[in-house]
């Protein structure tokens, strides 16, 4: 009875110290992310805070734009994806990492897809504004 009690406080005080590690990992993981550029860390937010909401499936445009604004810092979209990939994977879990990944790898190959749709909604929304006026 004894030995399966120090077992238990064993694997609790292992499971506590690797928790303390974690936290003192992604706090300075954090404080890194902090030193990077305001375009970055807006790209990043955006694709950590997405990819965490489970209802979404799609980046908004506003979304689009932040992550494509960032892809213009790098002469290679293909490598900024990637970069905001491995930046925002400590923050995720593993589905949701997956997800985040592939949206952005969306608005890598259709950026354009996202000014088509909001420039439909822009028209829609002309329209039904003049039909409102008259």
């Amino acid at each position: 009875m004894k030995k399966s009690k120090k077992d238990k406080y064993s694997y609790e005080a292992a499971l506590s110290r690797k928790n303390c590690i974690i936290a003192s990992l992604i706090s300075a993981f954090q404080k890194a992310i902090e030193l990077l550029d305001v375009v970055c860390r807006k790209a990043l937010k955006t694709v950590i805070d997405f990819a965490k909401e489970p209802l979404t499936r799609q980046f908004t445009f506003e979304q689009a734009c932040a992550v494509n604004d960032f892809f213009h810092t790098d002469t290679d979209r293909q490598h900024a994806a990637d970069t905001l990939s491995v930046l925002s994977h400590p923050f995720l879990t593993e589905d949701d990492h997956t997800k985040g990944r592939l949206e952005v790898q969306n608005v890598v190959n259709n950026f354009s897809e996202y000014e088509r749709v909001e420039k439909e909604k822009q028209r829609r929304n002309i329209r039904l504004s003049h039909r409102m006026k008259t």
